[in-house]
């Protein structure tokens, strides 16, 4: 680029996959207009791309996007981790480097499609690395969706909100799947209890202690735009 001084103020990490013409599309544009690692094919690349890039650029950033293909049942949806579940190691080691590598009042983003309808992930995750800012979309990827973001600095809050909710016939999980399942077919089905379960239930509660809350930001695309084409950095956080 044309300036002397790069000052990133965000990085995307794009771990592929999948072979549709939309996800090669959104690949490809994306992947020119921000700070980004990838297109790549493992988890090693990932690390070792996100590694390289922290050494050419030392300072922490105020966001991390980690996008993956699919629908919303895993934060990061890999093939590795699919095929060999002795690779949930590797993706705890790029999870582990992405935090260490945000700025205080910084955000963790997962823009894997809906990955944020089931809150508990996104309250854990943020449970795991002492309170940071973690979102998560809770719709499909577009250039301004909306999203959950949450932040919770109380060890063990998740596990407490989970032992109290009433039970239902089949337990947590299969609830959680119940509810993606509600958004992802698009239908405006009516999100309750009788539809959502125990899933519906914590959603409610973590939503309701201000825990997590529901807009359209932190994935500022046009602001990660402008930062990487004109060097701008307008992107204000919150401490």
């Amino acid at each position: 680029m044309f300036y002397k001084k790069r000052k990133p103020n965000h990085l995307v990490i794009f771990i592929d996959y999948h072979n549709t013409d939309r996800w090669k599309f959104i690949m490809s544009t994306f992947s020119k207009l921000t700070y980004n690692v990838g297109p790549v094919k493992t988890l090693e690349e990932a690390i070792k791309g996100t590694e390289k890039f922290f050494q050419k650029y030392p300072n922490k950033v105020k966001s991390i996007t980690i996008n993956t293909y699919g629908r919303g049942k895993n934060l990061v949806n890999c093939e590795e981790v699919k095929k060999d579940k002795s690779k949930i190691k590797k993706l705890d080691e790029l999870l582990d480097l992405v935090a260490d590598n945000i700025v205080s009042g910084g955000n963790m983003q997962f823009a894997t499609c809906f990955a944020g309808i089931p809150h508990r992930k996104l309250v854990e995750m943020s449970e795991r690395y002492n309170g940071i800012r973690v979102s998560g979309l809770i719709q499909d990827f577009r250039p301004y969706p909306e999203n959950v973001t949450c932040e919770c600095k109380k060890k063990g809050y998740s596990k407490k909100v989970i032992n109290s909710l009433p039970k239902s016939r089949y337990g947590f999980e299969h609830d959680e799947q119940l509810l993606l399942d509600l958004h992802t077919r698009g239908y405006n089905e009516k999100v309750n209890w009788k539809s959502g379960g125990m899933a519906y239930e914590y959603n409610r509660i973590v939503l309701e202690d201000g825990v997590c809350i529901r807009n359209r930001k932190p994935f500022h695309w046009t602001d990660c735009f402008a930062n990487y084409l004109f060097n701008t950095d307008k992107w204000k956080i919150k401490k």
